[in-house]
């Protein structure tokens, strides 16, 4: 980008019938094709102004090739520039783009050592039984329902909903009816 700038001010600034640097890098073939051509009428007008005058035939018409040819050397030189800013701009945005994915990944690897300890400690913590007095299971976030009194296993733990506890200590028909099913409950849960 800096060469083509370089040149652009070069050819700009320069006098009108002196050649242009041609050899220097340039990724442009068109304006690599036009300079050559270019240095090449300059070579020419001046070969023929060395035994003839300005106002020859010959010399008019190489002298308005060049003419013809320099704002169209200026014109391939800017494009140039301008699909350069382009690659130039795509680069940064790429190498930004880049750039915040690498600055997120000390949060994302806390975020992720975060959910493991969770699970460790779930792991560790975990019953193999569980018993639910009076709680919804979805209040747990467990995945599904099932009816008092029925043992349910779900991924290693075996669980059994009952009611809460005030029901079964009422000294009533329903309440002894609610402990003898929790009883023969806890049996089966613990084998006993």
């Amino acid at each position: 980008l800096e060469l083509t700038n370089s040149l652009i001010s070069y050819v700009s600034k320069q006098g009108n019938y002196q050649v242009i640097p041609n050899n220097i890098g340039l990724n442009n073939p068109g304006a690599v094709a036009n300079i050559t051509a270019y240095n090449q009428l300059i070579l020419e007008r001046n070969r023929l102004l060395e035994n003839a005058t300005p106002q020859n035939p010959l010399v008019i018409e190489v002298t308005s090739q060049i003419n013809n040819l320099r704002p169209t050397i200026i014109q391939n030189l800017q494009k140039s520039r301008e699909g350069l800013q382009l690659a130039v701009s795509n680069y940064e945005y790429e190498q930004n783009l880049v750039s915040g994915k690498i600055a997120k990944i000390p949060s994302q690897e806390k975020m992720f050592r975060s959910i493991e300890r969770e699970q460790q400690i779930k792991e560790a913590l975990k019953p193999s039984k569980l018993i639910l007095f009076g709680v919804d299971p979805e209040a747990l976030g467990l995945p599904l329902r099932f009816p008092e009194f029925k043992l349910q296993a779900y991924d290693g733990t075996t669980y059994l909903l009952v009611p809460t506890a005030e029901p079964m200590n009422q000294d009533t028909e329903e309440g002894k009816l609610l402990k003898s099913k929790f009883w023969v409950c806890l049996r089966n849960l613990f084998n006993v």
